[in-house]
């Protein structure tokens, strides 16, 4: 049943394309010449598919990468890694997570602290996943702090000295910790300073309430009648 609807269905369609190519060549009155030739050079070729990324394109990427970031040219370090790391990371291992940490540390110099953050957190992703030692929590933790989120790099800080052991108090995290602590108390101080003025400052522009109507003054009473 469904083949016949189909081949009922296809039918007409079917009829047409063989009326199409059973037509004679020679164009209808008024058809431009140019027309024709296109009709009889048949379908047009479809266009060429873009070249997929390669190794050795990546490679040159990396390496103009390496010498703006050599050079103090933060803006087209970053620029370049952020191409390196989002078109050939599946070809080219270096475009992965060492890739990332480079282009972290090019946003930090140009202050573009929750960009870093994201760059440095891609980069133990990709550590996590190819199972290789947590090296960037210190400077995950520190983009965090450039970036005012203390409570986050708190809680990066305290899985870096779980992470490093013995290492940790030698690599001052204990000392990060104190100080991403103290911060966010700071931070939710000024905000909570910050609530009460804006609260203020409403009451202030409220209009005032008006003040109740004053009591009618009492009548005065009648002069009291003469008594003789």
């Amino acid at each position: 049943m469904v083949r016949t609807i189909a081949f009922l269905w296809l039918g007409p369609l079917l009829a047409l394309a063989v009326s199409c190519r059973t037509q004679p060549a020679n164009p209808p009155a008024g058809q431009p010449k140019a027309a024709a030739e296109a009709a009889k050079s048949g379908p047009a070729k479809a266009a060429a598919k873009p070249r997929p990324p390669a190794p050795e394109d990546a490679l040159n990427v990396h390496t103009l990468a390496k010498h703006a970031y050599a050079s103090g040219d933060f803006e087209k370090a970053a620029e370049l890694y952020a191409i390196l790391t989002a078109k050939y990371s599946a070809v080219y291992e270096p475009a992965g997570a060492e890739a990332h940490i480079v282009l972290g540390d090019a946003l930090m110099q140009l202050k573009r602290y929750d960009l870093a953050v994201a760059a440095y957190e891609n980069a133990v992703l990709g550590y996590l996943e190819a199972g290789r030692p947590y090296l960037l929590y210190l400077k995950l933790g520190d983009a965090y702090v450039a970036a005012g989120k203390f409570a986050q790099a708190y809680q990066v800080y305290m899985l870096a000295k779980l992470v490093y052991g013995d290492d940790a108090r030698k690599l001052g995290v204990e000392d990060k910790m104190a100080k991403a602590r103290a911060a966010y108390f700071d931070q939710l101080d000024t905000l909570r300073k910050q609530a009460e003025e804006q609260k203020k400052a409403e009451e202030g522009l409220a209009p005032a309430a008006a003040p109740p109507p004053a009591p009618p003054k009492p009548k005065a009473a009648p002069p009291a009648p003469d008594q003789k």
